[in-house]
């Protein structure tokens, strides 16, 4: 079952210059494979930061047609409970991503 998820945007008031708040804009578009969401980002927020260094996350920040690959294998996993996929651009993120996938 793949469900495609819409893309949230996500506010943080995290840093503070002298004439006021920086807002970081992270952009993130999620995807379930077998119930499993993988997180499409071009940043980490706090939530997927704490994920990050969790054994049952998969973590890739380097865009090719085999991290990919090795992203969709893994989901697969019993012990794999999400996916984090980082890249700077999320439009290329997430057209390469969708190329790769099969729908069954």
């Amino acid at each position: 079952m793949l469900i495609l998820g819409c893309e949230n945007i996500r506010f943080s008031n995290s840093g503070v210059k002298k004439l006021g708040f920086i807002i970081h804009i992270v952009m993130q578009i999620t995807i379930y494979i077998h119930n499993k969401p993988v997180y499409l980002v071009d940043a980490l927020d706090e939530q997927l930061e704490k994920w990050h260094h969790q054994p049952e996350t998969i973590f890739i920040d380097e865009l090719d047609m085999h991290t990919i690959k090795s992203m969709l294998h893994e989901i697969n996993l019993p012990e794999i409970r999400r996916g984090i996929f980082l890249h700077a651009d999320l439009g290329e993120l997430k057209s390469q991503f969708l190329k790769n996938l099969k729908c069954m």
